[in-house]
């Protein structure tokens, strides 16, 4: 059976809903202000949710970036105080300047330097001993140190204020094992607070170093060198050159390299044969041997006058010497004479005669030993060199008479030479180990 379709009953009200009555909703009278400023609210927020973010980036930012710079600053001080643009006085000219020191900072050629040493002016001897011992330390004040690296050696330079610019007895101890070299002053010079701070400076001079128990500067050197010394105008300068920047320029010059030669401080001369006689002048320079040995010079009369000695251990000799600091020159350079003699005590010693004087050392003391030495120069290697003592047994008619004891008989050398400083000329003896 099939179902039929349901038929309307028309005996059933219609809904009022579905009435046609028009709607008494007014929209013109709608306050569609309201939904716009809700609508609105939501993207405000938004706006400014996004700004506090940035703000805050920006500032998280910031600060981490100031710490990163303050870190970074503060390893950079304590790797090296040479990172100068923080420095206490800033930098001029490369040149940067902390406390009372100046470093430079860009390696200049040598051709810029004053008074370039030869290479075998270079020494490497264990101890030095410069200075006037007549100047008193404690008038003495060092200002400032300087350094400099030039292409091929270093230079540093202690400014000294000092009277006259002459300065008193100051000690070099040179070590090749450990690479250093030590400036030792007197304990009653003055040193200025600035200096007496570990200074890093380069790599190859590591760093200056104030030793405060023995008032002194080590220099600490990255690669085996040798070192030249003098005094310039109230300063001692200090020049450093590697071993092999030495053995480059010597290999450079092949056979015109003459090691017999002796430095150009040091006027050159052939030397003394065995049983021969006095040379003619200009003669100033001898070999090292036993024989009989001879200065010759042009001097005449008793013209020339030595109040002061000079001494120092080379290692594989000792080495005394007389003169009048600041004469320098030909013209003070005496006749001279040095030969073996018998003792009464039958040790070995040296008879060393300087002639064309009008005073002569030790004419008030007489003896000077070894102890007096190491006390009045502070060589603290004297004790293993080949001398015990000299005395002067006469000064007459200008020429002074010198018996120099020894531990065992052995080489010496007798010639003139400058001092260190290149400002006094003086007579020198040389005694082998």
């Amino acid at each position: 059976m099939s179902r039929s379709k349901p038929q309307a009953d028309e005996g059933i009200q219609k809904s009022p809903l579905y009435s046609e009555m028009p709607s008494t909703i007014n929209p013109e009278k709608l306050e569609f202000k309201r939904f716009s400023e809700m609508q609105r609210e939501e993207p405000k927020n938004e706006t400014g949710r996004i700004l506090l973010y940035i703000f805050l980036v920006v500032v998280f930012g910031v600060g981490a970036a100031l710490v990163v710079r303050s870190v970074i600053l503060n390893n950079n001080q304590s790797e090296s105080d040479t990172t100068a643009l923080s420095t206490k006085n800033g930098v001029k000219n490369n040149d940067i300047i902390i406390d009372d020191y100046t470093l430079n900072i860009v390696t200049k050629p040598e051709s810029e330097a004053k008074n370039v040493a030869q290479n075998l002016e270079y020494k490497d001897s264990p101890a030095l001993v410069l200075g006037d011992s007549t100047i008193d330390p404690s008038k003495v004040f060092l200002k400032k140190i300087e350094y400099t690296r030039y292409s091929t050696f270093s230079r540093t330079k202690f400014n000294f204020e000092a009277e006259g610019n002459k300065l008193p007895i100051i000690n070099i101890e040179y070590s090749s094992t450990g690479r250093s070299i030590t400036v030792l002053l007197n304990s009653k010079l003055t040193v200025s607070e600035g200096l007496k701070k570990v200074k890093k400076v380069d790599s190859f001079l590591k760093s200056i170093e104030f030793l405060s128990d023995k008032n002194s500067f080590k220099l600490n050197v990255s690669e085996a060198f040798k070192y030249r010394i003098y005094f310039d105008s109230g300063s001692l300068v200090l020049d450093l050159k590697s071993i092999e920047e030495i053995n480059k320029v010597s290999n450079s010059q092949g056979s015109n390299t003459n090691t017999n030669n002796p430095s150009s401080s040091t006027p050159v001369s052939s030397p003394v044969t065995a049983n021969e006689n006095r040379p003619s002048a200009p003669f100033y320079v001898n070999k090292f041997s036993q024989n009989t040995q001879y200065i010759s010079s042009n001097v005449s009369g008793n013209v020339i006058l030595q109040d002061n000695y000079w001494a120092w251990d080379e290692g594989s000799f000792f080495e005394i010497s007389f003169g009048k600091s600041n004469m320098l020159g030909e013209n003070y350079i005496p006749n001279a004479k040095a030969y073996y003699s018998k003792s009464i005590t039958d040790k070995p010693v040296i008879i060393l005669e300087i002639s064309n004087l009008s005073q002569a050392v030790l004419s008030t003391k007489k003896v000077l030993t070894a102890a007096d030495i190491q006390a009045a120069t502070g060589i603290s290697s004297l004790g293993n060199a080949n001398f015990v003592k000299i005395e002067l047994k006469e000064f007459k008619d200008g020429t002074a008479k010198y018996e120099i004891e020894l531990k065992r008989k052995s080489d010496f050398k007798l010639l003139t030479q400058k001092t260190y400083d290149s400002t006094t000329q003086i007579v020198s003896l040389q005694i082998k180990d």
